[in-house]
């Protein structure tokens, strides 16, 4: 699996789940660990706020601080009706955080 990035003049290559050194300058490295909670959402991005919010909360209740959120487009708007709707995946980068985990555990 990679991950790319768009932009309007430069994208870019990120590897994901290969642990090896490419030869091109232009791929770069993920930091490690880069843990991912990934979610299925029905719907298009205006639909979206409420899976990422919910997504969120549900990490910050695991004890996860979260980071960076990568959406993917799994249909295209032209093919959508016929695939069952429009489908995107929703990627949340988060990390341990200390503090929360304490948090937590003061309110049990």
């Amino acid at each position: 699996m990679i991950l790319t990035r768009t932009g309007l003049l430069r994208g870019s290559i990120m590897h994901l789940l290969e642990d090896a050194n490419s030869l091109s300058r232009y791929v770069k490295r993920l930091p490690y660990p880069f843990n991912l909670r990934a979610f299925l959402h029905h719907g298009n991005l205006s639909t979206a706020r409420k899976a990422i919010t919910d997504m969120q909360i549900s990490l910050f209740d695991a004890g996860h601080s979260p980071r960076e959120l990568y959406l993917c487009y799994l249909t295209c708007p032209r093919c959508s009706e016929k695939r069952g709707g429009e489908k995107m995946l929703l990627l949340r980068r988060w990390a341990k955080s200390e503090k929360l985990a304490k948090r937590l555990k003061s309110q049990q």
